[in-house]
Formats: C-alpha cells, structure tokens, sequence
C-alpha cells in the first residue's frame, strides 16, 4: 500500500460455501478502496496538501489549499460508488459512497487516546476487548 493513497483491495469472507472460496474460479468481495490521508507541506510559504489517490493501475495527485471535502467531490464525485476505508477526518463523511468504514489502526489509536481520560467501567471494559482483537486482525505472510 502506498501511503496516502487510494487503494483497490478484495476480500474473502469467513462463510464456507461463498463464491469467494470457490477452487476453480473463486470470486473475491469488493472492491473496496482504502483512502489514506494527504501530506501536509508549504508552498510558496502557505501550508498546501498534496492529495494521492491510487491503485495498482493509477496514480494521480492534487495539490491544494486545503483538506476539504471539496477536493473529494472534485476527485470522486458526490456519490462514490465504492467502498472508502479511510482515518477519522470529517471530510470523508460528507461524501456518499456504497459504504464506509475507518482505518483499524486509525480506531486502535482513537480508542487508546479516549481510554487515557475516561473513567467510565463500560468503556474501560470496551478498550480492553478492543485491544485484546489486535492480534488476531492482521495476518502476516
């Protein structure tokens, strides 16, 4: 994956008798597109962003002013019909998509820095079991 970046990605599920685990011509779900954030950078001494959105086919970069929704819509449209799994940033929840869904690492980090100030036994319960599924989210080949 490269950062900063959009990234088509497809996935098997767990159901034993899914078109994904076919032998001969399995079908994998998706795509899905994992969207990374900008980086942050002067331009003639003004704070600039460069935005990258990419596959395994394309890439293609903007450069703006701003981390707005705008830039989204002027990319994707208002109505992306994909899957974006991207951090926290409010700009990506003013875009339509099929569905979305936020970087685990992304919810690792937020519920970790939410779980430095509360107090609340719920929660406190919550981030442990939360934290405890980390080793069993990522595979490593």
């Amino acid at each position: 994956m490269k950062p900063d970046s959009i990234n088509e990605q497809y996935n098997v599920c767990g159901s034993p008798n899914c078109k994904c685990k076919d032998k001969k011509n399995p079908q994998k779900h998706g795509p899905y597109y994992y969207l990374s954030f900008t980086f942050k950078g002067k331009i003639c001494g003004k704070t600039a962003w460069v935005w990258n959105f990419s596959t395994d086919k394309l890439a293609y970069f903007v450069i703006n002013r701003t981390r707005g929704s705008t830039i989204l819509f002027s990319v994707l449209g208002e109505c992306f019909k994909g899957i974006i799994i991207s951090d926290f940033w409010s700009a990506y929840n003013k875009i339509s998509t099929l569905a979305k869904q936020k970087c685990l690492v992304h919810s690792f980090r937020e519920v970790r820095r939410i779980s430095k100030y509360s107090t609340n036994t719920e929660w406190i319960e919550f981030a442990k079991n939360w934290n405890a599924c980390l080793p069993t989210l990522f595979v490593y080949c």
